[in-house]
């Protein structure tokens, strides 16, 4: 009798043992699945989230907001370069991999070439800036 207690208590002990690694799967799977759709929804949401930046940053979409508030944008009439004596350097500070900020120096330097950009009115635009004619910002 003392035998078939035991073995009863021990497939008991048993059968309870599977039955919770079984509930603990389902439930991680359930969890798993909730989490995988909280990860395509974050994703979507990101996918907006990018577009929205790329059309405000867009010249095609800023020129028509512009055009629909009725901001007329003109040209600088004027365009003074500093010479190079007065150029400020960037303390060097290192905000991680020197690698970096190396390329971008390297390639700023490649890509400029130490030309001055130059500025020159098409048209005179002074009737812009004179009286009440100036067109108003929003």
């Amino acid at each position: 009798m003392n035998r078939f207690l035991a073995g009863t208590a021990l497939v008991t002990a048993l059968a309870l043992g599977y039955v919770h690694q079984q509930v603990c799967l389902i439930g991680a799977g359930y969890r798993v699945e909730s989490l995988r759709e909280e990860k395509e929804e974050l994703l979507d949401r990101n996918r907006v989230l990018h577009y929205n930046v790329f059309a405000l940053r867009s010249p095609v979409i800023l020129e028509k907001r512009l055009a629909s508030a009725s901001v007329l944008l003109v040209p600088p009439l004027e365009v003074v370069a500093l010479p190079k004596e007065f150029a400020v350097d960037r303390p060097n500070v290192s905000r991680g991999s020197g690698w970096l900020e190396s390329f971008q120096r390297t390639a700023t330097r490649w890509l400029t070439r130490g030309q001055v950009a130059i500025a020159e009115p098409q048209e005179d635009r002074t009737q812009y800036f004179e009286g009440d004619s100036r067109p108003s910002i929003p």
